[in-house]
């Protein structure tokens, strides 16, 4: 299984795109990835790290209201890890249940060479997602903002100008910066 066998909400040329910044990352990088559903994005990542000792930590907090509030995906934890199994991925990713912004504010891991953030998409939480993970980002780190230029989900891109300012480069719905 490959990550195009899973169901997800990110598009495939959303997901290129971010693998392009797993490429040119250190042998020893880490990655965060907030909002994994059940592991498209996450098992694409880790395909891009075997042969490397790159490690890379997801944070859902599999709520089941995902789908009221605008996704067509219910978010499991099971399934991710059985997607990371049935992938043989598994070793490499450290799932966490958890708040997203709670999860960067205690976070007490190594320090981050590329943050995705794909969880809540409202400005609130965007917001906090990077106020709390900001001072966990790497010199020269990067952080991918997914559903930034996307009508349907405005509190992306305002919360990510009002603290980053403008992205670097922005491919389809996702924004990159290079800190």
């Amino acid at each position: 299984m490959t990550w195009r066998n899973i169901p997800g909400e990110t598009p495939d040329q959303d997901i290129e795109f971010m693998l392009q910044f797993v490429h040119i990352l250190s042998d020893d990088a880490v990655i965060v990835e907030l909002g994994a559903l059940v592991g498209r994005t996450t098992v694409a990542l880790a395909e891009a790290c075997h042969g490397t000792n790159r490690r890379i930590y997801t944070v859902d907090n599999f709520r089941p209201d995902h789908t009221k509030r605008g996704g067509w995906i219910t978010p499991s934890r099971a399934d991710l890890i059985a997607n990371l199994a049935a992938a043989e991925v598994d070793t490499l990713v450290e799932v966490i249940k958890g708040d997203s912004a709670e999860t960067g504010r205690d976070w007490e891991g190594p320090p981050v060479d590329f943050l995705i953030i794909d969880a809540d998409h409202s400005y609130e939480a965007v917001k906090a997602d990077l106020t709390a993970w900001l001072p966990n980002i790497g010199k020269n780190g990067i952080i991918g903002l997914h559903d930034f230029a996307n009508s349907y989900t405005p509190g992306v891109e305002r919360a990510a100008r009002e603290i980053l300012g403008n992205p670097d480069c922005i491919h389809w719905l996702t924004a990159a910066y290079f800190l």
